[in-house]
């Protein structure tokens, strides 16, 4: 462990003994209740809850009363027999909540109806939670999470922090990575090329020559410097082998592969939604890291064989 991780685990050490909120999900030994660390991760870093919220105990017969009365940045903790949640009001009006589990081997929002439905009536989704986590053992309630205080504190720092490494910033700083790598694809579009056609394979080495012409093409925009081109040649292509890097180095943190649609200057165009992977990816390729850089380049191969139009030729 070098200088810098371990300055890190001694703050984060700092951090959790100053949290109230982890002190209501370890036992007396300091060990945590099954999937609390998990939740209370996510929640520290998603849902920007402050360290030092208040809490009250209350009998698990009370959840229910208790969870009416909640306001929108209160919240009730769940400790059950085999897990922990977190549990949130979603409409006051409409008296609907929300809420996290976590076990021992994973943590998620309880959804129904492939992941669209997160709302539910008290009575059901306090019947999930238990039928998710075991028996509620202890409850703690508060009426106040402080989340509008920590998010204004974390958009000051964000307007002082060093700025966010983007794949534009990706795109431009490798250019010499993305020739070889181009390089090398179409060697092997031409290879393939050569063996369909030792075999009449004709209609296969057509596309197999169509490929070779889109990959020299983004050869000519990378020499020639054409950014503009290359945003909607090479980018696409880049941001996919930047996701799929992520995913591979951070499968915890993969995130979403939703594709969702920018307005740009030239229109609308279509690109992977960011996830959390990665996003740290962009950071590792950002200060230098050559081994997530290989994986990037590896994965970026894979999509200019793919062609254009997304899928092998």
């Amino acid at each position: 462990m070098n200088l810098f991780e371990s300055f890190a685990e001694f703050c984060e050490h700092i951090l959790l003994e100053a949290s109230t909120t982890f002190d209501i999900l370890k036992d007396p030994a300091g060990e945590w209740h099954p999937g609390a660390d998990m939740i209370m991760d996510h929640l520290m870093r998603q849902k920007t809850i402050k360290h030092d919220v208040q809490w009250t105990s209350i009998s698990p017969t009370q959840v229910s009363n208790q969870a009416k009365t909640l306001k929108t940045k209160g919240a009730i903790v769940l400790l059950g027999e085999r897990g922990t949640a977190w549990l949130t009001v979603y409409s006051i009006e409409y008296e609907t909540f929300q809420a996290y589990v976590g076990t021992a081997d994973e943590m998620r929002k309880l959804s129904e109806f492939n992941q669209y439905v997160t709302m539910f009536e008290l009575s059901k989704i306090i019947k999930l939670i238990k039928e998710n986590v075991g028996a509620i053992q202890k409850a703690f309630v508060t009426q106040d999470t402080g989340q509008g205080a920590v998010s204004g504190l974390r958009k000051k720092r964000a307007k002082a922090s060093p700025k966010e490494y983007r794949y534009e910033d990706v795109l431009l700083r490798f250019k010499p990575l993305w020739t070889r790598v181009i390089t090398q694809a179409m060697a092997d579009a031409k290879g393939f090329y050569v063996q369909l056609i030792k075999h009449d394979l004709y209609s296969k080495a057509e596309k197999k020559m169509k490929l070779v012409k889109q990959l020299r093409l983004i050869m000519d925009q990378l020499e020639e410097g054409d950014e503009k081109a290359l945003q909607k040649s090479l980018m696409p292509l880049l941001v996919s082998a930047v996701h799929m890097a992520g995913a591979h180095h951070y499968p915890q943190l993969a995130g979403s592969w939703e594709r969702v649609w920018h307005e740009t200057a030239e229109g609308y165009v279509n690109r992977m939604k960011p996830a959390t992977a990665a996003t740290q990816m962009l950071q590792d390729l950002s200060q230098g890291n050559t081994a997530k850089l290989g994986t990037v380049l590896g994965y970026l191969k894979q999509e200019l064989l793919k062609g254009t139009d997304g899928y092998y030729y």
